[in-house]
């Protein structure tokens, strides 16, 4: 779906590695630039503090409106011309839905650098 500045992932809630739900940890990350990836919030309206499968690409250099509700943990490093693309995918509907199918199909974790 696209939506208020986002790209979001996950059709209603699914397993996680901790369950079907967790908590949030750390609201620390405000939501301050474009490429920030955040969990989606499993409450209506963003208040449960908990989340499941489901996340979002932040497309927007300032969505506040995020902050304290969904939770940042990462970010795009490379690639964001990809997420660009994903954003002009025409879309329909009440709930955004793109018109052509659109997946990520690989995702990982860089390594850290040495300090």
């Amino acid at each position: 779906r696209l939506y208020l500045g986002c790209i979001s992932w996950g059709l209603g809630s699914g397993p996680s590695y901790a369950g079907p739900t967790f908590a949030h940890d750390n609201y620390a990350i405000r939501h301050n630039t474009a490429g920030l990836v955040s969990m989606v919030n499993s409450g209506k309206g963003g208040g449960s503090g908990q989340s499941d499968s489901r996340f979002l690409i932040q497309l927007v250099g300032d969505a506040g409106f995020l902050d304290g509700r969904y939770e940042a943990f990462g970010r795009v490093a490379e690639g964001m011309e990809v997420v660009r693309k994903l954003e002009a995918v025409p879309v329909s509907g009440t709930k955004n839905r793109p018109l052509e199918p659109c997946s990520i199909d690989a995702a990982g974790e860089l390594p850290r650098a040495a300090s």
